[in-house]
């Protein structure tokens, strides 16, 4: 009886011993599978991010960063914004820029189809470019508000809904727009505006069609280089005391 015992443990334990190897052979090969598999991802990866360098080595580089232009572009800005003592320039006009003289005209005569600037700036084709104001372009951004109504911040858009050039006044674009004011999900507020686009100061200046009431007027300055991006605040129309700030990019 107890040979019987010892015959049957054994037996046992080698059919035990048996799963047990065949389990640890088990877990090794999909632990192997797994690092191949990991390997063939690397490698893929590896190829992608090669196949990128590539491409962008290839790129043609920038004459000028970004970041400089957008900067030199708003320096120039300011050149015609700065006071008198600073500029030699009224505050109804412009310079012309140049290291030499510091020629001012008035915005009235940039982009009217004459040059009046000896290097010819207030009739740059860039300058007097209608992109920004072009009817149907659609701008969205934020509202950071720091006085008028209660609230922090929440997404605004501004859609061109006319633009209008007269041949007799060419200097100006007169516009209409309508604003959206997305404070949250019950609560949008729309409204009309209307003004003109100022080619000099690169400024669009809309007042609420609706006088009265919490419709405020908006200005804008493409001063980041582009026709995309402008700096904006809100104002009350009456006092143009400045209640909010936006940064809107066209759509």
């Amino acid at each position: 009886m107890l040979q019987r015992l010892v015959l049957l443990a054994i037996v046992v334990a080698g059919c035990w011993t048996d799963s047990w190897c065949q389990l640890q052979q088990l877990k090794q090969s999909i632990n192997d599978n797994e690092i191949a598999e990991q390997h063939l991802r690397l490698e893929d990866l590896l190829a992608e991010l090669d196949s990128l360098e590539s491409r962008f080595d290839r790129l043609q580089p920038f004459p000028e960063s970004y970041v400089d232009y957008g900067l030199h572009a708003r320096v120039s800005a300011l050149e015609g914004t700065a006071s008198i003592t600073d500029t030699g320039c009224l505050a109804t006009e412009v310079q012309c820029g140049g290291a030499r003289v510091a020629q001012c005209v008035s915005d009235m005569f940039v982009c009217d189809g004459i040059r009046d600037c000896a290097n010819g700036r207030d009739e740059d084709p860039n300058i007097c470019a209608e992109d920004p104001v072009k009817l149907g372009n659609s701008f969205l951004g934020l509202s950071f508000w720091n006085s008028c109504h209660l609230g922090t911040y929440h997404r605004s858009s501004l859609t061109i809904t006319e633009s209008r050039r007269t041949p007799i006044f060419k200097s100006r674009v007169w516009i209409r727009a309508a604003i959206t004011h997305y404070v949250s999900e019950h609560n949008i507020h729309s409204y009309d505006v209307k003004g003109y686009w100022n080619f000099a100061r690169r400024q669009l200046l809309l007042l609420p069609v609706a006088e009265g009431g919490s419709n405020l007027a908006i200005q804008c300055f493409f001063n980041r280089g582009d026709h995309i991006t402008a700096d904006c605040t809100l104002h009350y129309a009456g006092s143009f005391n400045k209640c909010a700030f936006l940064q809107l990019a066209r759509l």
